[in-house]
């Protein structure tokens, strides 16, 4: 008897603890599993349906860290190439233009120039004390004569009308900071790779059409720009919002006046400074649209000069003054085929020949579907001269003088290789430099460039 309840007491303790652990599995389970309903001969049953899945587990562990593997192997690979990235990058440009005044101007004839042009970008974050730190050196040769001597024009027919010479034209560092929002840049410099800019006017061969004819004609050798560039500094601030503002201090004479053939620099205290600041707003074309480098951008400027100028008319009783001025530019995209640009200045009409200029113009990129590279452009820039400027001329030259000149262009560029162009340029210049005795020039010709 003692035995039987022996038995029964090992029972009914095994019971027990069977079932306590069976409760403990069941917790557990509906913990980690869900309930859903099924229909079976028309009664509902649950069936459980566990959340959690070991093998998928295992195979999201193995993508994570293949993720994290794959996202080191990639992050060390950029760093390979920022090591490898040559420190100087080279660019080689030669332009060669041959242009002809047919008829009017000051005498009918052909010029010949040429411009070489060598550039190299210095990396400088390829180092880790560089990074954000870039640097540029550009030298610019210049071999021919001047096509102006022959049309007699404010606006010279050809960007690239200069006295022959070889010159250092812009060697600088720039230093990127704050995520690239905020950017200084010191050194020799150029105003118009920034500052009043429009990139559909790059096309054109006149002058009028690179840097305002207002402002280019400013001072007593012309802002920091082709030829005579000269020491200064820029700061800039891209913000989130697509606003850009730029500030600019230059030397007030680049250059020097008694040497033409010479791009000396030199800062003296009696040459002042050129300062230039302009704000605007630029927006990049849109996503898998294919255009050159071309984005839709609206800016103002204002620009003066620190150092009084006389008169631009010797013999009035205005007393010396400040050079100073404003402009405005819009460069609008409006396909991936069309682009154009509306710009226009102001200048202190006492003291520079020229007070006020509008230019506007247009490129039709592709105009053959079977020439893709090939783009088509015309371009007005009309210039009107100062009183005091005509009075002048009048009475010191005997000339009879108008009040503007006006220059009409019309170019096609036809690519031939990736780094080889041709470009056919008609020119017709109204009224010289605002002479009246001069008849309106024809300018034809044409331009070939390479690059490499």
């Amino acid at each position: 008897m003692a035995y039987f309840y022996l038995v029964f007491f090992i029972l009914h303790s095994s019971l027990a603890n069977a079932q306590e652990s069976a409760s403990k599995t069941k917790t557990e389970d509906e913990k980690s599993s869900t309930a859903t309903a099924v229909s079976v001969g028309g009664k509902e049953k649950k069936v459980k349906r566990s959340l959690k899945n070991p093998r998928r587990e295992i195979r999201d562990d193995k993508y994570n860290q293949e993720l994290v593997e794959k996202i080191k192997k990639n992050q060390k690979d950029q760093e390979e190439q920022q090591q490898e990235k040559k420190l100087f990058d080279w660019e080689i440009l030669y332009r060669y233009q041959l242009l002809r005044n047919t008829h009017g101007g000051v005498q009918v004839g052909t010029n010949e120039i040429s411009y070489l042009d060598l550039k190299s970008e210095v990396n400088l974050d390829r180092y880790e004390w560089g990074k954000g730190l870039k640097g540029f050196v550009n030298g610019a040769g210049i071999f021919g004569s001047s096509l102006q001597e022959k049309v007699g024009d404010i606006q010279y027919s050809t960007n690239i009308d200069a006295p022959s010479m070889f010159i250092l034209y812009q060697a600088w560092v720039e230093k990127e900071m704050f995520d690239n929002l905020f950017s200084l840049l010191v050194g020799v410099l150029e105003v118009n790779t920034e500052f009043n800019l429009t990139n559909t006017s790059v096309l054109f061969l006149n002058s009028g059409f690179g840097m305002g004819s207002e402002l280019a004609n400013a001072g007593l050798n012309g802002p920091s720009t082709y030829p005579y560039t000269s020491f200064g500094a820029r700061a800039k601030i891209d913000f989130p919002n697509k606003i850009y503002a730029l500030w600019g201090v230059f030397d007030g004479i680049p250059g020097d006046p008694n040497s033409p053939r010479s791009n000396r620099f030199r800062w003296q205290s009696s040459d002042g400074l050129f300062m230039i600041s302009e704000v605007g707003t630029t927006e990049p074309i849109k996503e898998g649209e294919k255009a050159p480098d071309v984005f839709s951008k609206f800016g103002v400027g204002i620009w003066g000069f620190t150092q009084s100028y006389d008169p631009i008319d010797s013999e009035s009783e205005e007393a010396a003054q400040g050079n100073f001025g404003v402009y405005s530019i819009y460069d609008k995209t409006t396909s991936p085929k069309f682009s154009y640009f509306i710009r226009v200045g102001y200048a202190n009409k006492e003291v520079n020949a020229i007070m006020f200029n509008t230019a506007v113009g247009f490129n039709y990129r592709a105009p053959f579907s079977s020439r893709e590279e090939d783009v088509f452009g015309v371009g007005i820039s009309d210039v009107l001269l100062s009183p005091g400027f005509r009075t002048a001329q009048e009475r010191d030259e005997g000339k009879r003088m108008g009040i503007r000149e006006t220059a009409f262009e019309v170019t096609y560029r036809v690519s031939i290789w990736k780094d080889f162009a041709i470009q056919p340029n008609y020119q017709f210049i109204v009224d010289p430099s605002g002479n009246k005795d001069l008849a309106d020039a024809h300018v034809v010709g044409v331009q070939a460039e390479i690059g490499m």
